[in-house]
C-alpha cells in the first residue's frame, strides 16, 4: 500500500488507505481536494496568497511561480518566487497528522522578504453548496445567520443532507488564535474565511500562520472540533519547514 506524499506533474498526493488528498502546486488557489473510498468532496482551504499574479491570459492568472517544492515523511513543503507583484516569498506547508476515522491536515504559511516595506496579507477560503455553517465564539457553536461575535477561529461546516452516501462528514477549520487578523462568514456563496498576516513585515523576520483543518464524522462532529481546536492551541510554534 502506498502511503505518503508522490509529486507528479504539477500535482502533489498524499494517500493512505482509502483516504486521498490532492493540491495543484502551482495552483495554491484551488484549494485541496480530498476524496475517500471513490468519493470526492468539494475543494477546501483555497489560498490566496499576497499579489496574486495577473495577465492577460487567465491560465497564466492562474499560476504560481515555484522556487521550490519536497515531500519530507507526512509534510509537502512549497517555495514559492517573490516575484515582481509581491513584496514577500511564500511557503505553504502541508503536514497530514490524522488519517484513520478522521483526516485531518495542518497547513503551515510562512512569509519572509527582502524588501524594507512589505504586504503578507493573506487569504484561506473554503466555500460550500448549500448546508450549515456553525462559527465558535465565546466557547460555544452558533450559526452564522445568528447575530453576535464577527470574528472567530474556529468554523464547522455540515452537510445538507446526512443521509447521503457522500454527505456522512462534516469539515472543520480552525486557525491558532495568536494568528488571527479577521475572518469573514458569507452566505452567497456560504463561506468561512481567514484573513492572515495583515501586519507588515519587516526584512530578516519570518512570521507564520497554523490552521488545522479536517474532514470528520458528522456524529459528534463538534465535540470532535473542540477536541482538535485544544491540540491546536497547546501546540508549540515551529521553529522552522
Amino acid at each position: 500500500m502506498t502511503t505518503g506524499w508522490t509529486i507528479d506533474d504539477g500535482q502533489a498526493v498524499f494517500r493512505h488507505g482509502e483516504h486521498r488528498l490532492a493540491f495543484e502546486i502551482a495552483r495554491p488557489q484551488l484549494g485541496l481536494t480530498y476524496s475517500r473510498q471513490a468519493v470526492s468532496y468539494a475543494p477546501m482551504l483555497s489560498i490566496h496568497l499576497p499579489g496574486e499574479l495577473e495577465s492577460e491570459s487567465e491560465s497564466e492568472s492562474e499560476s504560481e511561480s515555484v522556487a521550490d517544492c519536497y515531500a519530507r515523511r507526512d509534510d509537502l513543503v512549497v517555495t514559492y518566487h517573490q516575484g515582481k507583484l509581491r513584496t514577500v516569498q511564500p511557503q505553504i506547508r502541508i503536514g497530514v497528522l490524522e488519517a484513520a476515522s478522521d483526516f485531518v491536515v495542518q497547513l503551515i504559511i510562512s512569509m519572509q522578504t527582502d524588501l524594507l516595506e512589505s504586504e503578507p496579507g493573506t487569504r484561506v477560503v473554503s466555500a460550500f453548496e448549500g448546508g450549515e455553517l456553525l462559527m465558535r465564539c465565546a466557547d460555544a457553536w452558533r450559526s452564522t445567520a445568528e447575530p453576535g461575535d464577527s470574528h472567530t477561529n474556529a468554523f464547522l461546516h455540515r452537510p445538507a443532507d446526512l443521509r447521503s452516501a457522500d454527505s456522512d462528514c462534516s469539515f472543520f477549520q480552525l486557525l491558532h488564535s495568536s494568528d488571527l487578523s479577521s475572518s469573514v462568514q458569507g452566505h452567497s456563496p456560504l463561506r468561512a474565511e481567514f484573513q492572515l498576516l495583515s501586519e507588515s513585515l519587516e526584512k530578516g523576520v519570518i512570521r507564520r500562520a497554523r490552521i488545522m483543518a479536517g474532514w470528520i464524522s458528522s456524529k459528534g462532529d463538534l465535540e470532535t472540533a473542540d477536541r482538535y481546536s485544544r491540540q491546536l492551541a497547546e501546540a508549540s510554534p515551529p521553529l522552522a519547514t
